[in-house]
């Protein structure tokens, strides 16, 4: 019995060890995400690259977020 407890709280631990694992990889694409396309852009205002680059720099998560929700609307097509 103490053998399945065990075994039991290893898959529990190896379970969330690749969910942080998951979350962290998700964290990383989404703020290289925001990088590359704040690279790639042309905007209105040639200053407006390098600001955003050092919000999501600093700021990593709620950088992007902020970007995507008010920079993408100053990107020139």
């Amino acid at each position: 019995m103490f053998k399945a407890n065990m075994v039991l709280a290893e898959m529990t631990s190896n379970s969330w060890m690749i969910f942080i694992l998951a979350l962290g990889i998700a964290y990383f694409g989404f703020v290289l995400f925001c990088l590359m396309d704040v690279l790639k852009a042309t905007f209105k205002d040639p200053i407006q690259k390098f600001v955003w680059i050092a919000v999501i720099v600093c700021f990593p998560f709620l950088g992007s977020i902020i970007y995507l929700y008010m920079g993408r609307k100053n990107k020139i097509n």
